[in-house]
């Protein structure tokens, strides 16, 4: 393993108690940090820094999540001025569907 990523990781691991501990006090920020010899600057950076490589986290383990289409029953009063067939999709739409719904609609059929 990189010893320059071992070395930033207890850095992280460091702050992060520091941080935890501040939050878990109940007290604000800059009374915690006056009590506990620590700079606010050092203290935002900390977090800033903490922040930062949860985000890298989240982005390394990316996973597609699966989906699943549902049918939806039309209710009786509605009669289709137009049919919209793509793929498997059938898109059945009158003059009182809003633009953005068949848009968002049709989209979405032509993705699956």
């Amino acid at each position: 393993m990189n010893t320059q990523l071992v070395a930033k990781q207890v850095k992280l691991k460091q702050w992060e108690g520091i941080i935890r501990s501040c939050q878990n006090s109940g007290m604000k920020v800059k009374e915690w940090c006056q009590l506990n010899n620590v700079s606010k600057d050092a203290y935002y950076y900390w977090l800033n820094k903490i922040k930062v490589a949860a985000c890298e986290t989240i982005e390394a383990g990316f996973a597609e999540v699966p989906y699943a289409c549902t049918t939806v029953e039309i209710p009786v009063k509605f009669k289709a001025e137009l049919t919209i067939t793509i793929g498997p999709a059938i898109i059945s739409v009158n003059s009182d569907t809003p633009y953005h719904l068949i848009h968002n609609a049709v989209k979405a059929a032509s993705n699956a």
